[in-house]
């Protein structure tokens, strides 16, 4: 399940991610001999602004994320964190 948002005011945009995700597994696993059932969800947030600093056709642009994976079977537990800031220029 995905649900995506989009907010935009003047130069900035917002762009919100929320998911969840469920898997089940019918056959039982050879090394830990067990089935296996997964739950993932996370979220992010990515943030444009248009011509930042006086800079046309240029955007700066933020992102930020979370996801987490849980799992019948401990070894295939994840988790993971995201961030980053770019600058991306339209031709």
């Amino acid at each position: 399940i995905d649900l995506e948002g989009r907010y935009s005011m003047d130069r900035l945009t917002l762009l919100p991610q929320v998911f969840y995700s469920h898997a089940a597994y019918d056959r039982i696993h050879p090394v830990f001999a067990e089935t296996r059932k997964n739950d993932g969800y996370g979220a992010t947030l990515i943030a444009c602004y248009a011509a930042p600093f006086g800079l046309e056709r240029w955007i700066l642009q933020g992102l930020a994320g979370y996801s987490r994976g849980e799992s019948s079977i401990a070894f295939y537990d994840t988790e993971a964190v995201a961030a980053g800031v770019f600058m991306t220029y339209r031709l």
